[in-house]
C-alpha cells in the first residue's frame, strides 16, 4: 500500500465513521435523552468540534483520490467507455454530492435550526411547526449525506479491487 492509498483511506476511515457515529449512535441517543433545544444545543456543539476534523478529511480524500487518478487518465484509462472510468466519474460525483450536502447542511440547515431553537420562548414546551420541519429537512438531508458516502466508500472499494 503506496502513502497515498494510506492517507486516503484513513481520511474515509475518519469521514465515514465520523458521519456514522454522528447519525447513527449520537443523534438517536440525544432524540430519546433531551428535550429539543437542548438536544439542538448539543448536537451544535458536536457537530461544531466534528467540522474540521471532517472538512480536513474530505480535503485529503479529493486531493489524493485526484493524486491517485492522474496515473489512470495519463494512461489512457479513464474513457468512457472502461469500467474504471465508469467508476472514477461516478465516484467523483457522489464526492461533489458529498461536499455539496456538507455545505448545504453546515452553512444552511444547520445553523437555521439553531436560528429557530435560540427564539424567545423556543425551550417553553413542545417544538414549534417551524422547528419540526426545520429538524426533518436537516435529518433528511444528513440521511443523504451518509447515504452518499456510503456508495462513494462502496464504489472506492469496487475500485480498489
Amino acid at each position: 500500500m503506496t502513502f497515498l492509498h494510506a492517507a486516503h483511506l484513513a481520511a474515509a476511515v475518519i469521514w465515514l465513521g465520523g458521519i456514522l457515529s454522528l447519525s447513527l449512535v449520537v443523534a438517536p441517543v440525544l432524540r430519546r435523552l433531551l428535550p429539543a433545544a437542548q438536544r439542538i444545543a448539543v448536537l451544535t456543539a458536536v457537530g461544531k468540534r466534528f467540522q474540521p476534523i471532517g472538512w480536513a478529511g474530505l480535503v485529503v480524500l479529493a486531493v489524493t483520490g485526484v493524486w491517485m487518478a492522474v496515473p489512470a487518465i495519463r494512461e489512457g484509462v479513464v474513457i468512457l467507455g472502461t469500467p474504471v472510468g465508469q467508476l472514477l466519474i461516478v465516484k467523483s460525483v457522489l464526492f461533489a454530492g458529498i461536499v455539496a450536502v456538507g455545505i448545504l447542511h453546515d452553512r444552511l440547515l444547520g445553523p437555521r435550526l439553531v436560528a429557530l431553537a435560540e427564539r424567545p420562548g423556543a425551550t417553553d414546551g413542545p417544538p414549534d411547526a417551524a422547528m419540526l420541519a426545520a429538524s426533518r429537512r436537516l435529518r433528511t438531508w444528513g440521511i443523504a449525506h451518509l447515504g452518499l458516502s456510503l456508495a462513494a466508500a462502496g464504489v472506492g472499494v469496487w475500485l480498489a479491487h
